[in-house]
């Protein structure tokens, strides 16, 4: 919602709804784990507060004194650097796909630049803030209330007002000299209809989310507008009288996705300087486009056959900066045609996307991009949908001395990478989706052959993704390559089957998914391993991997018989998953300090694990699910003074019975019922005081039909779980009675189930949830006279999903 908004009274306005964005759940979502990002997150929210101090006098003082103006000037570029910031999270914090902490090697990287980007707007803030003596030159005058609140009274002299989710603007009609409206709705409302003929004064409209219907056609009553923000809009189309607000600097329509079309008569807004039109719609930019000459900024050019402005008319707007898209480059006719978009003498734009949807001819992608050269200025490339089997000399050659991040998606027929080696400051390169592939040889490094000089020397994240008929990566070519490579991923290339580079010293975090023929096993120092979907990777050759601080092996290297955990000294966590050939799990008295976390799943032939005793006096979390042949697990469990998580489902064979006492700080149990009829009987069972969590599955129990016995379950308990018992009949309450703790009780798939018996359930219960469980739930549905005395004072009342109380 960047915006050229004019004085130092608005741009406080436009940073209050900053402010609201920095505190938006969205964003809060996204920065929950990342304390460092947080924190300069909230340096930044106490610098733009120090900014909004020095400028609630500031939009008359830019019209009397120019030094004032200049300093504003740089004061709004550094605050609207600061918001593009604030946008490119929220965007990113929606569309997220959490896979793990340790694994989300791109969100790992992005958080690092979105901290590097902080600090530098801080620094460039701070700087800016120095020099604000300048406003105490000049006469301090108040010409503005700041209406930002729900019941501030909004009177004939209010200039600016704010509303949000809860705020009436039903009043504004009051005020006369409106200057500013900004209205944040999650809901679209109906605007005032004598807004446009009552406020001619505004400025600023801005309507995100806010506006349910069309836009007015009186909407060119505004005329002193500047900024209009209809983000998010419920709109299908703009009205034409809208090219009548020839003062009109910004216009904002992301997110706009019914919006299909703009205002033929664009031309006419000859001030405008911002237009962002992403995320919405459009089939085609307005014909005269090229003739704004002031605009700096549009966020996409979309091109079409045969309606709408060609990209000759890029050509005309040489003051674009910061990010351009052009789409739908199918609809060009040929290299000629896109040479009119004049790109390389754009020396601002730092961030380009290059897009080609469904259709293109071969020969003309390649023209129409040779065509599409970009200024050497250029920081960040994604090019996406490429028709061509080669890319034009200008891509990868080191004139490109700032390009930092290059992506290629989608681009099926090409069967030769350039030579992306060559690019002196490449920090991530992408590359998915090249169907043709089958090698990639030293034409990937660089042109010169003869050269010993490092190639991709600051490349820190590569990932190779969908790449159908990639085999072989020639790695020995080049010992010097990748000399800072820090995540690398090869996603989803089931007929790769070479070796992998094999000096790689950075390495932090290595992924492998979905590689079915790669054989080599890698011999990486990287500290982070995922292997995924590889059974015929042989597991780690290395003796000894001192380095690696999580390994997670999921339906790979069957070749896995024997896990050697003192191979793993810095090993903090182990995950296996779905390895049917592992049977034993080894250590010995070497102490593993720094293991916190086992997790051994779906490992049918497990049979073996150190019965006398695990040396990791820091573990955390012990986990076991569908380890059918285990038999046994560790005694002497009280040198692990750590452990606060077990869990031991679908694994039958376990009767465990630890020798020398359960765990002291154990807090959440997940067992069997023949595991539990074991250790309930213990003596320590009823001194667990800090057991609050307990899940007891009964499917491999038929007896059972009374549950519990008075006084069988720890009294600390908070939440308790009970599921898969097939004849299950009755809950007896006499043995929750004394559970004066619990919160929450959980019963799931117990069929037989009918009755609870004995009194009420106990009073400190806040929540019961049945799922699966027909009879009671069905009891519970209907209020049964039998059973709802027992459960009516709990607050809720869940019975499949669906609350009942």
């Amino acid at each position: 919602m960047a915006a050229e908004l004019v004085g130092g009274s608005l741009l406080s306005a436009f940073l209050q709804v900053m402010f609201d964005r920095i505190a938006s759940p969205d964003v809060a979502a996204f920065l929950r784990g990342k304390q460092s990002t947080q924190d300069s997150l909230q340096t930044l929210k106490t610098t733009l507060y120090a900014v909004r101090a020095v400028l609630h006098d500031a939009d008359q003082k830019q019209i009397r004194d120019s030094a004032v103006k200049n300093w504003l000037d740089d004061l709004k570029d550094a605050v609207y650097r600061a918001d593009d910031l604030i946008d490119e999270i929220s965007t990113k914090a929606a569309t997220q796909d959490e896979v793990g902490n340790l694994f989300c090697f791109s969100l790992d990287f992005y958080d690092r630049r979105v901290r590097y980007k902080i600090e530098d707007i801080v620094n460039r803030l701070e700087s800016i803030l120095k020099h604000k003596d300048i406003l105490a030159t000049i006469e301090a005058r108040k010409f503005y209330n700041h209406i930002f609140s729900k019941g501030n009274e909004i009177t004939s002299m209010t200039h600016h007002v704010f509303c949000g989710d809860d705020g009436d603007f039903s009043s504004i009609s009051r005020a006369k000299y409106l200057r500013t409206i900004i209205i944040r709705k999650e809901y679209g409302v109906l605007m005032p209809s004598d807004i446009f003929s009552k406020h001619k004064c505004l400025r600023v409209l801005s309507l995100y989310k806010g506006l349910s219907k069309a836009l007015p056609d009186s909407v060119n009553r505004l005329i002193h507008l500047r900024y209009l923000n209809l983000s998010h809009a419920s709109i299908k189309k703009l009205p034409d009288t809208l090219c009548d607000l020839y003062n009109l600097q910004t216009l904002i329509l992301r997110g706009c996705d019914g919006l299909t079309k703009l205002p033929n008569d664009m031309q006419k807004l000859v001030n405008l300087r911002y237009l962002d039109v992403s995320h919405s719609r459009l089939q085609a930019m307005p014909r005269g486009i090229g003739k704004l000459k002031k605009l700096y900024f549009l966020s996409d050019f979309v091109l079409d056959k045969v309606e709408g402005a060609s990209i000759m008319e890029l050509g005309g707007l040489q003051n674009l900066c910061n990010s351009l898209k052009i789409k739908n480059l199918q609809n060009v006719t040929n290299g000629e045609e896109a040479s009119e978009a004049r790109l390389q003498d754009k020396q601002s734009i730092e961030l380009l996307e290059i897009i080609w949807s469904d259709g293109g001819d071969v020969v003309s992608s390649e023209d129409i991009l040779d065509h599409l050269k970009p200024h050497v200025n250029l920081k960040f490339l994604v090019i996406d949908g490429y028709r061509a089997t080669i890319f034009p000399n200008w891509l990868g050659h080191p004139f490109y001395h700032n390009l930092t991040h290059l992506i290629f998606y989608n681009c099926v027929n090409c069967y030769l990478l350039p030579p992306l080696g060559q690019l002196p400051s490449l920090k991530r390169l992408e590359i998915e989706g090249f169907h043709a592939l089958v090698k990639v040889g030293p034409e990937f490094y660089k042109n010169d052959v003869s050269s010993s000089a490092p190639t991709f020397p600051s490349l820190e994240l590569l990932e190779f993704r969908n790449m159908l008929s990639w085999q072989e990566w020639w790695c020995s070519y080049n010992a010097n390559a990748f000399p800072q490579l820090r995540y690398l991923t090869l996603q989803g290339c089931p007929r790769l089957t070479d070796k992998l580079p094999n000096h790689l010293p950075y390495l932090e975090t290595l992924r492998i998914d979905g590689c079915e023929q790669l054989t080599a096993s890698p011999v990486l120092r990287a500290r982070a391993i995922y292997i995924s979907g590889c059974r015929k990777m042989e597991f780690l050759r290395q003796l000894h991997c001192e380095h690696v601080k999580s390994m997670i092996i999921i339906n790979s290297c069957d070749s896995l018989t024997c896990l050697q955990l003192d191979n793993f000294l810095n090993l903090e966590q182990v995950i296996i998953n779905g390895c049917e050939n592992l049977k034993s799990v080894l250590s010995s008295k070497i102490p593993l300090l720094h293991l916190k976390r086992i997790k051994l799943i779906d490992c049918p032939n497990l049979t073996s694990f150190p019965i006398e005793g695990l040396s990791a006096p820091n573990i955390i979390h012990l986990e076991f699910v569908g380890c059918y042949n285990l038999k046994s697990l560790l005694n002497n469990m009280m040198r692990l003074p750590k452990l606060q998580y077990i869990s031991l489902r679908d694994s039958p064979g376990i009767q465990w019975v630890p020798v020398g006492g359960l765990p002291p700080n154990l807090i959440s149990l997940d067992i069997n019922h023949s595991t539990f009829s074991g250790i309930c009987c213990s003596m320590e069972w009823q001194s667990l005081h800090s057991l609050t969590s307990l899940s007891i599955n009964g499917r491999y129990d038929r007896s059972l039909q009374l549950f519990p016995e008075e006084c069988l379950l720890p009294p600390s308990l908070t939440v308790l779980s009970i599921c898969n018992y097939s004849n299950l009949e009755t809950l007896d309450s006499k043995g929750f009675v004394h559970l004066t703790s619990l919160q929450e009780l959980r019963i799931r798939e117990c069929p037989k189930l009918q009755r609870i018996t004995g009194q009420r359930l106990p009073a400190s219960l806040t929540q019961l949830n049945i799922y699966r469980c027909s009879l009671l739930g069905e009891q519970c549905r209907a209020k049964n006279a039998d059973i709802w005395p027992i459960m009516c004072h709990i607050p809720e009342i869940f019975v499949d999903n669906i609350r009942v109380l």
